[in-house]
């Protein structure tokens, strides 16, 4: 009954087609957006049959967003979660999936964390960010394992001729502070970008005030990237490195209560992410034939006290990913690839690696309005097998500025290194299968120059779902069966002279089955989500507002999280050509709520931020 309601509250709001997401990014531009991550070459957006949404950097930059994760919120369909303060564990899942079957790309580089599956994106600012994709639905078929329910795909700037960058200095509430520095240039063929972070913040008790918790958990980050290259007629090649290095203080959890609390012991956790990659691209046959190598190796690293004594976890990732497209004719192209990974996890019970590989063939094809792809993928893994995965998707243009979009596709995700492992809690389980995914989604968009609406109706089914079964300490991981996920996404935009509003709503019912039948609903998923975006341009600065809403959620122990609304301004001003001042205003209201039932949100803060441009 409730995916009937959902169905009939899209179509009573087709004609509406609220708001598309605050930082969609040319969404008043003449020409169509390129997206990359959706075929893994440059298409304009009205050609990809999946639905993919692009964050723009700069806009992000300008209002005040510095994390990632904070930039993901503008997208409805990524429910992110934190456990309390800056710098606590975030989870990202996309259209009610799970946090693990979602790929977290950097510059092509895997990022996620080799034992669980997951990477920590609050550990990322956005300084040398370009841009950030989000691609919707199972996309294992080009990305392999990671990629069951979906692609977050992270850009950094390419340095141009000219050298330019910028300093920004950031004070706000909780006694946070924040520097950033940014600097490219780019020469006969030569280029380079750099970007440099350092964050600290006393923060909040991780555990919620509101139980009599109140000591603060603080958080300090420092992070940088760098992408450098050549390009060169004949071929290019560049290096990507990112780091992040990060120290927070988190609280425990109460388990005869089942509640968080500050604890006893000061809980401290020292953690690095790194990520390195060499890319050779190389044309052939006048340009028809392209290929593109890449080497990349992935470390995350942690350290914690959590008064039991010190422990470790280290996770490397070593992967070689090939791949290649032929120019059939101009309406037809052929791509093909391949990829090696090998994971490793030591921790101090255990330590274990896995190999895994992967090809995939993908056909591109357009007639006139008419844009189709098709592929499949095969992947062996150690443990597992072999594995195949396929895809299909289609767009059509009915005019200059309506199109039908659809797409079909399945994922697999096999059991991580912890979950088949990991001996620290006992609930591991070498006998896990892996969980398979498979999705349909069709889609109606209308695009002009200064107006954009879309409405797209989705379902996912998850099979062989990984859940803890028992109760601590006698529970055990197992497949239980089934998750399914059934949604519908709407969003617009549009600017009328200086003014621009954007927004995005998404109504989802997911529930879950196990062995038995007994249907229940999803934990930490919301039936509804959205938010608004409007700003006025004026002649020396912009103001702004946002409201971002999150319906109430089903959480660990039959407890229930409310819904809330938060609402944030700010204004920037340009001083001079080079300078710049602004201010943000997050949780304008100092509403009282909760991301994860038991832990701590920030109330009612402001920052102002200097930014100098040379």
């Amino acid at each position: 009954m409730r995916k009937l309601s959902i169905l009939v509250a899209a179509g009573l709001a087709q004609p509406l087609l609220s708001f598309s997401p605050a930082a969609l990014a040319e969404a008043t531009a003449s020409l169509p957006p390129i997206v990359v991550t959706a075929s893994r070459i440059e298409q304009p957006i009205t050609s990809v049959g999946s639905s993919v949404v692009i964050l723009a950097a700069d806009e992000l930059r300008e209002r005040g967003v510095k994390y990632v994760a904070d930039a993901l919120l503008e997208v409805p369909s990524l429910l992110v979660t934190s456990t309390g303060n800056r710098g606590s564990q975030t989870q990202i899942r996309m259209r009610g999936s799970e946090a693990n079957h979602m790929l977290i790309l950097v510059d092509g580089i895997r990022m996620s964390d080799a034992s669980t599956g997951e990477f920590d994106l609050t550990q990322m600012t956005l300084e040398g960010v370009e841009k950030i994709e989000v691609l919707m639905g199972p996309q294992s078929t080009l990305y392999g394992n990671d990629a069951a329910a979906g692609v977050i795909s992270i850009i950094t700037l390419k340095g141009k001729e000219g050298f330019n960058g910028n300093v920004n200095i950031t004070v706000g509430a909780l006694n946070s502070r924040s520097t950033s520095t940014q600097i490219s240039d780019g020469k006969d063929g030569w280029h380079y970008m750099l970007a440099t972070s350092n964050i600290t913040t006393d923060g909040i008790s991780a555990a919620n005030a509101k139980n009599g918790n109140d000591e603060k958990d603080g958080f300090e980050q420092e992070g940088y990237k760098l992408k450098a290259g050549y390009d060169h007629q004949a071929f290019q090649t560049w290096v990507n490195f990112n780091q992040s290095n990060s120290i927070y203080y988190f609280d425990g959890w109460d388990s005869l209560n089942s509640i968080a609390t500050d604890g006893i012991n000061n809980n401290v956790q020292d953690q690095k992410t790194q990520g390195i990659a060499w890319t050779l691209a190389a044309p052939a046959m006048n340009g028809r034939l392209q290929n593109q190598i890449q080497f990349s190796n992935t470390q995350n690293d942690s350290e914690t006290d959590a008064g039991f004594g010190p422990s470790f976890r280290y996770t490397d990732r070593d992967v070689i990913d090939y791949q290649g497209s032929f120019i059939v004719n101009n309406n037809h192209t052929l791509q093909f690839g391949a990829e090696s990974i090998n994971e490793s996890f030591k921790s101090a019970t255990f330590e274990f690696d896995i190999d895994m590989t992967g090809t995939y063939l993908q056909w591109l094809s357009n007639f006139g309005r008419l844009d189709i792809s098709l592929s499949a993928r095969s992947d062996d893994h150690d443990d597992f097998g072999r594995h195949s995965t396929h895809r299909a998707t289609l767009s059509y243009k009915l005019d200059s500025a309506w199109r039908i979009r659809s797409a079909y596709g399945t994922g697999f995700k096999t059991p991580t290194l912890t979950e088949l492992h990991d001996t620290t809690w006992g609930t591991n389980n070498p006998l896990l299968k892996p969980e398979e995914s498979e999705s349909t989604e069709i889609g109606l968009e209308y695009r002009t120059s200064n107006y954009n609406s879309s409405i797209t109706l989705f379902e996912h089914e998850t099979t062989n779902l990984i859940r803890s079964v028992g109760v601590w300490p006698n529970s055990q991981l197992e497949n239980v069966n089934r998750a399914d996920n059934t949604g519908v996404e709407i969003t617009a935009g549009s600017q009328w002279g200086e003014f621009k509003v954007n927004g995005a709503f998404t109504w989802l019912d997911a529930s879950e089955t196990d062995t038995n039948g007994v249907e229940s609903e999803r934990l930490r998923v919301p039936d509804l989500a959205g938010n608004i975006t409007a700003s006025y341009l004026l002649t020396d600065g912009r103001i702004w507002g946002q409201a971002l809403y999150r319906d109430e959620i089903l959480d660990i122990g039959a407890n229930t999280v409310a819904d809330y609304w938060l609402f944030h301004i700010g204004a920037s001003y340009d001083v001079t050509d080079n300078m710049s001042i602004s201010g943000r205003i997050e949780n304008l209201a100092d509403k009282e709520y909760e991301e994860i039932f038991s832990y701590g949100t920030r109330g009612r803060t402001g920052s102002v931020a200097v930014d100098w441009r040379f």
